[in-house]
């Protein structure tokens, strides 16, 4: 697969979760007040994307990553962090298993695994 055809797989699948979020009335009361940006990085491909969560929202899925400092930080194999955003994996037996990294706080990394116990539990 090219790195064009990953990049698009990969921005389908961040803007289905997108969807799934932005239509879920629980998780728009779990996001206010919690602006942050997300960068998605595939670890073995040259593919990177960014969530942009504003105002109870993702707001946007960008090609390009913040160039500020980058709140939270997700790391996996392209076929992994799509099986993730599409809701065929659970990232917490993912992240357990060493598949998945997450570098953020440990606020936020409560408040991701709270969004996908809501979307996929």
């Amino acid at each position: 697969m090219s790195t064009t055809d990953r990049r698009e797989t990969l921005t389908r699948a961040l803007s289905l979760f997108r969807a799934k979020v932005n239509q879920h009335p629980r998780l728009r009361t779990l996001l206010r007040g919690w602006d942050r940006d997300i960068v998605i990085e595939c670890d073995d491909a040259d593919v990177s994307q960014a969530l942009h969560v504003r105002g109870s929202l993702v707001a946007d899925v960008a090609d390009e990553t913040p160039e500020a400092d980058v709140t939270i930080t997700m790391r996996g194999s392209h076929s992994v962090l799509v099986d993730v955003f599409e809701g065929r994996c659970s990232p917490a037996t993912l992240f357990l298993d060493g598949d998945l990294q997450v570098f953020a706080s440990d606020k936020d990394q409560v408040k991701l695994d709270a969004i996908a116990l809501l979307l996929w539990d």
